[in-house]
Order: C-alpha cells, then sequence, then structure tokens
C-alpha cells in the first residue's frame, strides 16, 4: 500500500466511528422498509355530474373516498383510480418509497461526512464552486 492510503485509511477518530455508525443504522432501516411504489397515493372525494344530487351541497357529502395513483411514466403524468384494497395496499407501499428516500439522502449526508473526516476535505459534488 502507498503511504497516501495508509493516511486516508488510518484516519478513524471517535467522529469517524459515530459516523459509521450511524451509517450502518441506516442501512439496517433500509433492509426492514418492505415493498415500494413510485408515484404517489391520494384520497380525494369528488363531485358527480348530476346537478340534484347531494355531492354539491359541500365536501362533507362527496362521494368517494377514492383512491388515485399518479406517476411519471415514460416522461408524462399518468393517473390510475385504484380499488380500496389496491389503494390501501398502494399507499403504504408509496409511503415505503418516501422514507426509502429520506434514508437514501442521510446516508448521502453522513458518507459526507465520512469522507470529509477521513480525507480533510469535502467530496466533489459537494464543493462550493
Amino acid at each position: 500500500m502507498s503511504r497516501e492510503k495508509d493516511k486516508v485509511k488510518s484516519f478513524p477518530n471517535g467522529k469517524v466511528r459515530a459516523y459509521e455508525q450511524a451509517y450502518r443504522q441506516l442501512a439496517r432501516q433500509l433492509g426492514s422498509l418492505g415493498y415500494i411504489l413510485k408515484g404517489s397515493v391520494q384520497l380525494r372525494s369528488l363531485e358527480c355530474g348530476h346537478a340534484a344530487c347531494r355531492c354539491h351541497r359541500g365536501p362533507r357529502f362527496r362521494h368517494g373516498p377514492y383512491y388515485w395513483w399518479t406517476s411519471k411514466l415514460d416522461g408524462k403524468t399518468v393517473t390510475w383510480v385504484l380499488s380500496k384494497e389496491e389503494g390501501r395496499l398502494y399507499l403504504g407501499w408509496a409511503r415505503n418509497r418516501q422514507r426509502l428516500d429520506k434514508i437514501v439522502e442521510e446516508m448521502y449526508r453522513v458518507s459526507a461526512k465520512i469522507a470529509q473526516a477521513r480525507t480533510g476535505k469535502l467530496p466533489p459534488s459537494l464543493r462550493r464552486k
């Protein structure tokens, strides 16, 4: 091994160990997420086209709620109305994907701190121009 590599690898101080422990905990959280789904699932209540229907009296009288899934496919926004069973299932999966995104962002942040502690500078992608 070169002396340069030895310098970088031999820097595990208490701060780096704490970051590494935080990173390992985040990685464990990934394993417990469950299924994931791109897009979002929303509950919507709607008014129908019949003027005499009570749904036009106000929000509490509207039809539904209905589950709607929305996502980008091939650069276009696509929306599907889901059954109640599908909606409940996909809503949980969409929430798992949101948790995944947050965990991964935190992993990036912790990784950058580890890189900075080991090398003395931020990774190139985080340096200010």
